[in-house]
């Protein structure tokens, strides 16, 4: 299943909208910091980061991102 027959664009614009539910950034900033923890215990646990975007909308992850996407695949060996 591609991303794109699970999350239609309404869906992608309501979950990259900022809104008063959400975290303030500098609440938010430590988590780039943690990606790579994230990152090493899916590996420990057999999976492979495939790819990490800034939203739903697939906008490129960068330093200033102020949430990520992050899709992770169970590796060959799991």
């Amino acid at each position: 299943m591609r991303q794109d027959e699970t999350w239609g664009e309404e869906t992608a614009r309501s979950h990259d909208t900022l809104s008063a539910g959400m975290f303030a950034p500098e609440e938010l900033a430590p988590t780039v910091g943690h990606l790579a923890g994230l990152d090493l215990l899916a590996h420990l646990a057999g999976s492979e980061l495939e790819s990490r975007r800034a939203g739903w909308k697939g906008a490129g992850f960068t330093a200033e991102s102020k949430s990520h996407v992050s899709v992770y695949r169970l590796g060959e060996a799991a």
